[in-house]
C-alpha cells in the first residue's frame, strides 16, 4: 500500500493554521470592552407566537411608549432575579419570561384574575 491516509502532512517549519492578529480591533476596543457594552445594552422585547396571537385577537394596541415601559419592567425584574413575571401597566397585563425578554401572553382589563407559574410581579 503506497497511499497515505489521514491528515495531510506539512513540511517542517510551516503552520497548518493562519496567523492570528495580535492587535485589538481597528476601532481600539478590545474584547472586554465590547463584551461589557453588549451586556449593558438592553435587548429588544420579543413576543412569543402565543402572545402575538392573543394581542391581535384581543385588539390590544401596543405603542412604542408601552414597549419602553415593558422593557424597563423586565430590567427591574431581572435585577431582582425574576424568571417569570407578571407586568401590570394600567389596564394591560403581561406574563413575561425575563431571561429571554419574551412576552408569553398579554391581557387587557379584567380578562383574567388568576395568574400561575410566576415568581414576581412588576406594577407600573
Amino acid at each position: 500500500m503506497t497511499e497515505i491516509r489521514g491528515p495531510t502532512p506539512f513540511p517542517i517549519g510551516t503552520s497548518s493554521s493562519p496567523a492570528r492578529p495580535s492587535a485589538p480591533a481597528a476601532n481600539g476596543t478590545g474584547f472586554a470592552e465590547a463584551f461589557q457594552e453588549a451586556l449593558a445594552a438592553p435587548t429588544a422585547v420579543r413576543f412569543s407566537r402565543h402572545a402575538a396571537q392573543r394581542i391581535q385577537s384581543r385588539g390590544i394596541q401596543i405603542t412604542p411608549a408601552e414597549l419602553a415601559k415593558l422593557g424597563r419592567a423586565m430590567q427591574l425584574a431581572e435585577a431582582k432575579g425574576a424568571q417569570e413575571s407578571l407586568v401590570v401597566s394600567g389596564p394591560l397585563s403581561y406574563v413575561v419570561h425575563v431571561p429571554s425578554r419574551t412576552v408569553v401572553t398579554a391581557l387587557y382589563g379584567e380578562q383574567q384574575q388568576v395568574f400561575t407559574n410566576i415568581d414576581s410581579a412588576v406594577v407600573l
